[in-house]
């Protein structure tokens, strides 16, 4: 008995398969081949040699483009084999060669609405653009239609396919063509190390810490705001302003301000050199009960470069209803590395050499052409 259900289940499987294949094959799609007989049914009479049925629309996609993700609204055409016909006595390659070109009138119509879609910003602004390519593309064949006599002017039909076939080349396109807009926004988390040298070092050690940041781009220039943030002790005890006493603990905490310019790009890499200003503030841990009132400070110059690495980009066209912006954004690791003094007082001051790692992520408009 388990047998015979097996059985049932494995024939009941297949047959279900075979249908669900066969009920997709209603459908076909300009990229699938030239047309032939086998996509019409021989049921149409009268004086008409027969009709071609399609339907013209668009579907979201998510598609991987070398290392760009792109989302956007994909143009479809495609004949309904179950309802397109034709007249028995018309079923020659005259006619055959009618209809081609009327599927290849809607193939260049298809990229038409193609390119007006990754145009669109709004869901309106794409209705619109569906319905005027709908009406263009009926329209043309109306008239290729009515030259042709409906496939019986074969001299007809050969001037449509040559000029058919130029608008399909001349529009043969996979991704639209994009630039970014010259701002863009970038974000930075990861953590850091940082080797103190001088009396500073002498006394002062810091582990790893977290670094944060916010960069601002204007075309190949950033100006950077970083933080850093990690907790050690006090190897020795310093008793110059401020009295420090070995191992007591303390916080030191980076903020700075950089300009950078972009040195190097490839399509995996960024190098940028960037200078600019960093604060050093060294602060007791403090608690409820004792709140911390121990703080040094100190304002210097900075210098360093950091090197991206780009491991995903994205590309976004679906038009949305609140702003309508395409974006274009890349995450990746970031490496960073710089030198910075810190002047606390003249007999607690060195330079400080800090090295991270992290994820970053860069957003930007982008217009399409």
């Amino acid at each position: 008995m388990q047998l015979f259900n097996r059985l049932f289940s494995g024939v009941f499987l297949v047959t279900f398969i075979i249908s669900f294949s066969n009920s997709q094959d209603y459908r076909k799609f300009w990229h699938d081949g030239k047309l032939e007989w086998t996509d019409f049914q021989p049921t149409l009479a009268g004086e008409n040699a027969s009709e071609l049925r399609y339907t013209m629309g668009f579907n979201p996609e998510r598609k991987v483009l070398g290392d760009t993700i792109v989302r956007r609204l994909v143009a479809y055409v495609f004949i309904n084999r179950m309802v397109s016909s034709v007249n028995p006595q018309y079923r020659n390659s005259q006619h055959l060669r009618y209809n081609q070109v009327v599927f290849d009138i809607l193939e260049s119509y298809r990229r038409k609405l193609q390119n007006e879609l990754d145009r669109a910003r709004t869901p309106a602004e794409v209705n619109d653009a569906l319905q005027m390519i709908h009406q263009a593309a009926e329209s043309e064949i109306l008239r290729f239609r009515n030259e042709s006599r409906g496939g019986h002017n074969l001299q007809a039909t050969e001037m449509w396919e040559s000029v058919v076939a130029l608008q399909i080349e001349n529009s043969n396109f996979d991704a639209p063509a994009i630039t970014k807009t010259n701002f863009s926004l970038g974000t930075i988390l990861g953590a850091g190390k940082s080797f103190l040298a001088g009396s500073l070092g002498n006394h002062f050690s810091v582990p790893l810490s977290m670094v944060f940041g916010f960069e601002f781009f204007w075309k190949k220039t950033s100006f950077m705001i970083n933080g850093g943030m990690g907790t050690s002790c006090f190897k020795e005890t310093y008793t110059g302003k401020t009295l420090w006493t070995k191992g007591e603990k303390a916080t030191l905490t980076t903020f700075s301000f950089s300009l950078g310019h972009e040195l190097f790009s490839s399509p995996k890499w960024r190098i940028t050199p960037f200078a600019g200003l960093e604060l050093h503030e060294i602060s007791e841990l403090g608690d409820k009960d004792n709140p911390a009132d121990k703080r040094m400070t100190s304002w210097r110059y900075n210098a360093g470069v950091y090197a991206d690495y780009r491991f995903w980009k994205f590309l976004f066209l679906q038009p949305n209803s609140f702003y309508g912006r395409r974006e274009f954004s890349e995450m990746g690791i970031r490496t960073r590395f710089y030198v910075s003094q810190a002047d606390f007082y003249p007999d607690l001051k060195g330079f400080a050499s800090h090295f991270s790692i992290g994820f970053y992520m860069i957003l930007s408009g982008v217009k399409v052409r």
